[in-house]
């Protein structure tokens, strides 16, 4: 978390709230052509993609800060 928090010469991996501009998702999405994850690989999945977008939008939550919930 600290690391996509501080970010690197691009900027900040995640900007929570923010899938846009979200340079992690951009990279998964193969939007950049020297950027893509995964490398010298298929694009994941739509519906893979949609999870990382409503994830990042819903404030890229750690699950490390809290437990799961039943639900």
């Amino acid at each position: 978390r600290p690391g996509w928090q501080a970010g690197g010469d691009s900027g900040p991996a995640i900007v929570p709230g923010d899938p846009a501009n979200s340079l992690l998702l951009q990279t998964l999405r193969h939007v950049h052509p020297d950027l893509q994850m995964p490398k010298n690989g298929a694009k994941l999945a739509d519906s893979v993609l949609a999870d990382f977008e409503r994830w990042i939008r819903d404030g890229a939550a750690d699950p490390r800060d809290t437990p799961p919930t039943p639900e």
